[in-house]
């Protein structure tokens, strides 16, 4: 089931448990570019599910870290047909909160996720 880009993401799309963050850590494959860094594993499943991490770090404004989220979650619902059978964790750089007053971020975040989505897909295809 796909998810509509107006609604939230399914639990089952989701990681939710640190059990499963820990995997995706200690099994996935890195991808670090200077916003993001992405986990990535097969998860053997007909969809994928995002985890996100987005700390105090980034910026100590929640406002700021829900747009983050929220830009990583549309993007992940776009592309959710190649990321099928993945699991994606996805963790905010430190001063990528910072930068939101930039005019054009949201475009360079996207751009930047789905750079991420593609390297993901293709270095779990491999292994």
């Amino acid at each position: 089931m796909l998810a509509s880009p107006f609604h939230g993401l399914p639990r089952t799309h989701r990681l939710l448990s640190a059990a499963a963050f820990a995997a995706v850590f200690k099994q996935g494959v890195k991808i670090r570019d200077a916003f993001f860094i992405v986990v990535a594993m097969p998860n053997g499943m007909p969809h994928g599910r995002i985890g996100l991490a987005v700390s105090r770090k980034v910026s100590p404004k929640a406002v700021a870290r829900n747009i983050i989220k929220r830009q990583a979650r549309a993007s992940f619902r776009q592309h959710q047909g190649s990321l099928v059978g993945l699991d994606i964790v996805v963790v905010a750089q430190a001063h990528l909160g910072a930068k939101l007053g930039d005019a054009h971020i949201r475009r360079q975040i996207q751009n930047s996720l789905k750079e991420h989505w593609e390297k993901a897909t293709k270095k779990c295809k491999k292994s």
